[in-house]
């Protein structure tokens, strides 16, 4: 059982998935919604170790089991960020366990998906070398230890865009790039930081469009600034 000082979690956790979920499942209800979170801190609580927080991992079925998963996963990350993940490919490891390794946990076959609304960068036969690629990087920013707010939220402009602008996956690669910070913002000892889902913010949308672009600089500047909010 997580013992009491972890209660002090509950906050953020419950706040980072609202932050990534809100307007997503219009049909659900906020109050429905918020039942889920607040089970699935429930279960969370009860967990002893990252071994017990995987097994609470289901495979999706609808909106429920969605929440309930990003809920567990953020918590594995967040209270186990050296144990939570166990590959070489955290990027894809972080996507199978959000989507309880189900046939959505896969990599894009096709040019076009229906969550972005523009030619897709990244060629199909190019995928496996740029995620290849980008593991790596991320693998070398999590053994890193960015003393300033603008290097670590330079790092993490270039996770989120990168994420998108590979789009390795057919399903979830927004959710992937928001855990995936979450993952480095506790390896580097830093709190956890609510990031909106694009559809929401008008600033972030802009920001992220610049560095899908190659120009990250705007996208850094905004986190930038939302660390020293959250501070």
């Amino acid at each position: 059982m997580i013992r009491s000082g972890r209660d002090s979690w509950r906050a953020p956790l419950v706040g980072i998935v609202r932050a990534a979920i809100e307007g997503k499942y219009g049909a659900f209800g906020a109050d429905r919604r918020e039942q889920v979170l607040e089970d699935a801190w429930a279960d969370i609580s009860l967990a002893a170790s990252a071994d017990d927080l995987r097994r609470l991992i289901r495979v999706p079925d609808g909106a429920e089991d969605d929440i309930h998963n990003q809920m567990v996963v953020l918590a594995l990350l967040a209270l186990h960020p050296r144990e939570a993940l166990t590959t070489s490919t955290p990027v894809r490891e972080v996507h199978r366990l959000v989507h309880g390794v189900s046939d959505r946990a896969t990599r894009r076959y096709s040019p076009a998906v229906e969550d972005f609304d523009a030619p897709l960068p990244t060629a199909l036969d190019e995928l496996p070398q740029r995620m290849d690629e980008f593991e790596r990087g991320v693998l070398v920013m999590a053994r890193a230890t960015p003393s300033e707010d603008a290097g670590a939220a330079w790092m993490l402009a270039h996770v989120l865009s990168g994420v998108i602008r590979i789009h390795y996956f057919e399903d979830g690669n927004g959710r992937t790039a928001r855990l995936v910070c979450q993952y480095l913002l506790r390896c580097w000892g830093r709190p956890l930081l609510p990031i909106p889902k694009v559809r929401n913010d008008p600033a972030w949308k802009a920001a992220l469009s610049s560095a899908m672009e190659g120009n990250i600089a705007l996208l850094a500047c905004e986190i930038e600034a939302r660390m020293g909010r959250a501070s």
